[in-house]
């Protein structure tokens, strides 16, 4: 009997062992040293293509790219599996791929990783001698982390599309031949991410999501720089982008007081959170653009800092390309040193729907620093808005949209302007240019518990997000207001709120928000969330009543304004000592 059950340990033993060698084969690759002939099964045998590897590659299997230059892609061949994904990777030392038109590219394949792979174009764009360098279409589950990528001429550094072509190729220079697919579940974290596109007409997103089907992509935790258009365009449905940092300063390179758009919203129900976004300025071509333009619907800005625009905070306009913008909630952001306005709404010729924004509890500081009219600038006739808040509900041959800031309401802001001058709103074609006190008591439906005060950070001249915080004491600290209030009354972990729009279940990629009520120290988790009947389903019961303000965490008699540093939805990341940001 001992016997018999020492055998069967045996065999066990030896169908994991078996089992476990089927799921994990390594297979090793240098172009240095290699031959296609070796085995690759080790560091002393490589392979010296990555193409061999990729055809030898299953799910479950580590191809590790020894240390050094390789002038030829990753394209994988085949897909991993949930379970098994397969994992490309450097080995002893970062792995460089150049001279390519694509560094990595994913065509029509899932669970895939990338883990520690550098693509590097070698010059500064146009000069570049790698025009993207990772592609993913109509792919999913993939994962590029913790690689190093620099200079690439074209749109997209990172390009995340739906749209490919069936053969494989790259669909961005066969447009034409392109099909629509479906991009999703797509992770880019933990990188730093250089130099795109051609500053100077402006050209080139570090990271582009757009075109085709693109859903639940997380993009976290990167350092992104030097983008020519955008550092990020995202273009998703149900994705997160949250604690990177976002710094577009040209200054390092063109010199002068340069920089460009940290980043584009579209899409719906995205989920914008914890970013650090400096140095929109003077754009090539005599363009300037704001830190970041939200557009889409559904979309959560949220807890992010934006720092030094020398035109505005956030714009949010509808127009030929974008004939429906909607429901955007931004909340809880902190604005500081902006040309000219926190916020702004434009429509213009070809807008069907716009409106019902929410702009609530934003520190809007050092706002107005320079308005006027910027020499050279093409964009807006170079026009830097006098004003706070801009709502521009009808442009000549659009189409008027209703109310004077469209349906939106501004409720629970601080704005602290850098002259001594009233926080003013600017409600073209209704009252003109207007003191916040005036239009709160014209529209007390729309302009509903804003301050006027000047807050304290903790950093006495703040450019990194730490230094945002606000001091003890300051105004905004405490004097936020609920984001929105619970229906009905009762003991359950089904709540009922009256505007679901504010939070998340983490569309799938993240946690979802933690809330807490009014009156409460307790919070707890959502788990999904019914849109239709406003119905967030929690990991835990709460007692609520009637009418109870509801809220992300917070510490004090009710929601800071402002970024909230102490809270779970805060800011994090810091910028890396090797980065500029100076103007």
């Amino acid at each position: 009997m001992i016997l018999r059950t020492a055998r069967s340990a045996a065999l066990l033993v030896t169908l994991l062992t078996t089992a476990f060698a089927a799921w994990g084969n390594d297979i090793y690759v240098s172009a240095a040293r290699g031959s296609d002939k070796n085995s690759g099964a080790s560091p002393s045998e490589p392979l010296a293509t990555i193409a061999a590897a990729s055809k030898r590659a299953t799910p479950g299997d580590n191809v590790y790219l020894v240390a050094g230059q390789y002038n030829e892609p990753i394209i994988p061949v085949r897909s991993g599996t949930k379970d098994h994904p397969i994992t490309y990777q450097s080995y002893g030392g970062r792995a460089v791929i150049s001279n390519v038109n694509v560094g990595i590219l994913v065509s029509s394949q899932a669970y895939l990783t990338f883990n520690g792979i550098s693509v590097n174009g070698t010059n500064p764009p146009p000069n570049a001698t790698v025009n993207s360098w990772v592609a993913i279409q109509n792919s999913s589950n993939i994962i590029v982390r913790n690689g190093t990528f620099k200079y690439a001429n074209g749109w997209g550094g990172i390009d995340i599309s739906g749209r490919y072509i069936p053969d494989g190729r790259f669909w961005a220079n066969y447009a034409a031949a392109a099909v629509e697919g479906t991009s999703s579940y797509v992770r880019i974290e933990d990188n730093t991410l250089d130099y795109v596109g051609d500053y100077s007409k402006p050209s080139g997103n570090v990271i582009q999501v757009e075109y085709g089907r693109v859903q639940h992509i997380l993009i976290q935790r990167n350092t992104i720089t030097h983008g020519g258009h955008n550092l990020v365009e995202f273009d998703s449905d149900y994705g997160v982008l949250q604690d990177n940092i976002l710094n577009n300063s040209y200054h390092d390179t063109v010199g002068g007081d340069t920089g460009y758009r940290s980043l584009e919203v579209q899409g719906s129900y995205n989920i914008v959170q914890r970013n650090f976004m400096a140095h929109a300025r003077l754009g090539g071509g005599g363009y300037v653009a704001p830190i970041a333009s939200v557009r889409g619907n559904q979309n959560i800005v949220r807890q992010n800092v934006m720092f030094d625009g020398i035109r505005s905070g956030i714009v949010t306009w509808c127009g030929d390309s974008a004939s429906t913008v909607t429901t955007a909630r931004i909340y809880n952001n902190t604005f500081d040193q902006i040309g000219g306005e926190g916020w702004s709404v434009w429509v213009y010729t070809g807008c069907d729907t716009m409106g019902n924004f929410v702009f609530a509890n934003n520190l809007v500081a050092n706002s107005r620093a320079n308005p006027g009219t910027l020499p050279g600038v093409r964009s807006a006739g170079g026009a830097i808005m006098d004003a706070d808040l801009v709502f521009v509900p009808v442009t000549p041959g659009s189409s008027r949209q209703p109310g004077p800031t469209v349906q939106s309401i501004v409720k629970g802001n601080v704005f602290a302007p850098k002259t001594p001058e009233p926080a003013y709103v600017m409600l073209m074609d209704a009252d003109g240019r207007i003191p916040l006190s005036v239009a709160a008591t014209r529209y007390p439906e729309l302009f509903v518990k804003n301050q006027e005060a000047r807050p304290r950070f903790v950093g006495a001249n703040p450019s990194a997000a730490a230094d945002f915080q606000l001091a003890p004491g300051s105004p905004g600290r405490g004097t936020g207001v609920f984001l929105t209030q619970a229906v009905g009354s009762g003991t359950s972990n089904v709540l009922r709120v009256q505007d679901s729009l504010y939070f998340s279940d983490g569309n799938g990629v993240v946690p979802g928000d933690m809330i807490q009520l009014q009156g409460t120290t307790g919070t707890a988790q959502i788990l999904s969330i019914d849109r239709k009947s406003n119905t967030l389903t929690l990991g835990s019961p709460v007692t609520f009543r009637d009418g109870q303000g509801v809220a992300l965490p917070y510490s004090a008699s009710a929601p800071d304004v402002g970024v909230d540093l102490a809270s779970p939805a805060a800011v994090r990341p810091m910028p890396p000592s090797n980065v500029s940001i100076g103007h």
